[in-house]
């Protein structure tokens, strides 16, 4: 077994092959996964939509944050530099940006998890674009901090086109 210095962010690489008795037939999966260094938050992010959100449809994101509970802990959602371009968030969010929560310093090493939400009403997103939202995590020393994004892409309605059928007229069959 290897140990791990947890002060600092470990990324590592599992592999598995698997192959049949004859080993005639094999499959290969790989992931690497990124170990967090002690007191960092946790965030883990979805929406309400797959991948793509109706204009007319509202948006609504949920982040849920594990923090250590004997920390302060501040979370603010925000849009990458390309959306921001597009959209002003605070503008437009049904819910507040920033929230925070107080250290509960009895707690000891007992770990917390918080659910945020941010909501958007439909028809505020300009069409066809993909949206990348992010929600930062700071926690109080000695504490770290993290962030997460989710990328979100606002439907086209259908262009208009022509419809031609071929023959005008036949029969029935």
């Amino acid at each position: 077994a290897k140990s791990i210095d947890t002060s600092d962010e470990v990324e590592a690489e599992i592999s598995l092959t698997i192959m049949d008795e004859s080993k005639e037939r094999s499959a290969f999966q790989s992931v690497t996964i990124t170990i967090l260094p002690a007191l960092s938050p946790l965030i883990l992010l979805t929406s309400n939509v797959k991948a793509k959100v109706n204009a007319d449809q509202s948006l609504r994101l949920i982040a849920s944050i594990t923090t250590p509970s004997s920390l302060s802990s501040n979370f603010t959602w925000s849009l990458d530099q390309e959306s921001r371009s597009l959209v002003d968030l605070e503008a437009v969010a049904l819910t507040p940006l920033i929230q925070s929560n107080n250290a509960n310093p009895s707690a000891g090493n007992v770990m917390t998890t918080y659910n945020y939400f941010l909501a958007i009403p439909g028809n505020v997103l300009p069409v066809g674009i993909t949206y990348t939202f992010n929600l930062a995590c700071t926690l109080s020393a000695p504490g770290r901090s993290a962030s997460a994004s989710i990328s979100v892409a606002v439907n086209r309605p259908p262009t208009p086109g022509t419809l031609a059928i071929s023959p005008t007229s036949g029969r029935e069959l």
